[in-house]
């Protein structure tokens, strides 16, 4: 099986300027994850914490200089053999 991201999405959808959303992945593998985390559009990092067996969740806010529009993020998550997993999420800021 190695690892594979189930699903990641981010609440609420669409995100105003300045408010506070909630990222969430769900991952399964055979070894431990040991990290997961979300490149937002301009490099930033997001780091997810664990919330239960195989389920990652982070909150960050909406820079309030945050132009309208659809933004791609990409979620990285490893496990204790290196093996890695990603999918892009998309976010709508209003």
């Amino acid at each position: 099986m190695a690892i594979r991201i189930i699903q990641a999405g981010i609440d609420p959808q669409p995100a105003r300027s300045g408010q506070t959303v909630r990222g969430r992945v769900e991952v399964q593998s055979d070894r431990q994850v040991t990290e997961v985390v979300a490149y937002g559009p301009t490099g930033e990092m997001y780091r997810l914490n664990p919330e239960g067996e195989g389920r990652f969740t982070a909150t960050a806010t909406v820079p309030w200089n945050a132009d309208p529009g659809t933004y791609s993020l990409t979620v990285v998550a490893r496990n204790e053999g290196g093996e890695t997993a990603w999918q892009t999420v998309t976010v709508t800021i209003a």
